[in-house]
């Protein structure tokens, strides 16, 4: 097995951050969306949730429409 560079690996750690923050931005945004969208005191619907966003957004990608 070939062994990896320390800059290799600190690339792919950044590469996996980058990633994980640009996926929150996105579900916080969406929250936001949602609640602008909610008439004011109502309930958020469940999209809040962590697992119910990451179906909607598997269901909406072309990996998850396979």
């Amino acid at each position: 097995m070939p062994r990896l560079s320390y800059s290799r690996l600190e690339e792919m750690r950044t590469s996996e951050i980058d990633a994980a923050c640009d996926w929150e931005r996105t579900r916080r945004s969406l929250v936001e969306i949602e609640r602008a969208s909610s008439p004011a005191g109502a309930p958020l619907p469940e999209a809040t949730s962590d697992a119910h966003f990451s179906d909607r957004v598997a269901s909406s990608s072309p990996e998850g429409r396979k």
